[in-house]
């Protein structure tokens, strides 16, 4: 079975599909279940929460984010989310140009591609407006499933 490793950063969307593809996948080859929980939750905007649950142990992400169709009409960030119990998650857009603390201004250009997801250490306070710690991308994602699942050990990042 092929592993699929990237996620496209053409669209929040795009980007949404590929990670619950990977959550999904990762839960199929360690014997987990998924839980998943997914909402419109405004006209712009959608939340998505997995959790995948395996013997006694949990991987949890929840995500909100803004359809790419409407992020000329978001206010905020474009999309936030956590990895429990360890990360903040800020969708990041446009090439290094980190989101900015109070939000995005409307009336600056439509965020655009690349779109990807920052990390940033739980419990930061105002660092989702610096550069983020890491950038989830396939095989890191795999890694802190399997890491929260107990199947590897953890590595320092």
């Amino acid at each position: 079975m092929e592993l699929k490793l990237g996620i496209p950063n053409d669209t929040p969307e795009n980007t949404i599909r590929a990670i619950i593809e990977i959550l999904e996948d990762e839960a199929s080859r360690c014997g987990g279940v998924v839980e998943k929980d997914i909402n419109g939750g405004s006209d712009i905007s959608i939340h998505v929460g997995i959790r995948i649950r395996r013997v006694s142990k949990s991987f949890d992400i929840d995500l909100f984010y803004v359809k790419y169709e409407n992020v000329g009409r978001a206010r905020g960030f474009i999309g936030t989310g956590v990895i429990l119990p360890d990360w903040d998650l800020a969708l990041l857009h446009g090439e290094d140009s980190p989101p900015h603390w109070w939000g995005w201004n409307p009336g600056e250009a439509n965020p655009q591609p690349p779109f990807r997801w920052g990390l940033y250490p739980n419990n930061s306070g105002g660092a989702l407006a610096s550069k983020p710690h890491l950038i989830l991308d396939g095989s890191l994602l795999r890694r802190l499933i399997r890491e929260s699942l107990g199947l590897e050990r953890p590595e320092l990042t």
